[in-house]
């Protein structure tokens, strides 16, 4: 039987930032979806969805379309803002956000109090046409400090497919070939950034 990632591994190791790499189609983003829907029905916390550039959030009206279904849950997006219900009750709740990094300048001065996790996805860059953000890690951070507001609650997530070792983020946080050969779990500033290479051969369960 085929194995999906777990989220569980991940969250349970209690960093700020979890840096996951992974194969293509292992269940990354549904396992942050699913989380997401979960943690908003259990506590009313909410989301981010975050990529790189807006055109790349061109399917969000359809995002949860996958798994809201599993929760008799309907979920609506309006213009960035996502709302959601149970099936059959009239009130739409606001659920979460879709944001693109580049514009994170714009969102200087947001309140988003009930934002408890972001999800920046395909953050490593596979086509070679497109580019990094200039200071991407930074612009990432900032956008988070904006989110969080030493609240310390916030909880993010970086998802890939691929494993180029030349992108701002393993170069920020110094992560190496020879580091990825000694272990799937690599820690960074005590612990406070992991980084996991997820290998479906394995069963996270018991790691």
């Amino acid at each position: 039987m085929r194995k999906y990632f777990s989220l569980h591994p991940v969250l349970t190791r209690n960093a700020w930032m979890s840096i996951v790499v992974g194969h293509r189609s292992a269940g990354k983003t549904y396992s942050f979806k699913d989380w997401a829907i979960r943690d908003w029905l259990k506590t009313g916390k909410e989301w981010v969805y975050c990529r790189r550039y807006k055109d790349e959030l061109s399917t969000k009206d359809t995002f949860f379309d996958d798994i809201a279904y599993k929760y008799d849950l309907e979920v609506t997006v309006r213009g960035w803002r996502a709302y959601a219900r149970k099936i059959g009750e009239k009130e739409w709740k606001p659920f979460g956000y879709f944001m693109a990094l580049s514009q994170q300048q714009r969102y200087k001065g947001t309140n988003l109090p009930k934002v408890n996790k972001l999800c920046l996805d395909e953050f490593i860059i596979e086509n070679t046409r497109n580019k990094y953000l200039p200071n991407e890690v930074d612009q990432l951070i900032s956008l988070c400090v904006t989110i969080d507001r030493d609240r310390n609650e916030l909880k993010v997530l970086l998802f890939s497919n691929a494993g180029l070792l030349n992108n701002p983020y393993f170069l920020e946080y110094d992560i190496k070939a020879s580091d990825l050969i000694q272990s799937e779990w690599i820690k960074r500033n005590n612990g406070s950034v992991i980084f996991y290479y997820y290998n479906p051969d394995e069963d996270t369960r018991n790691t």
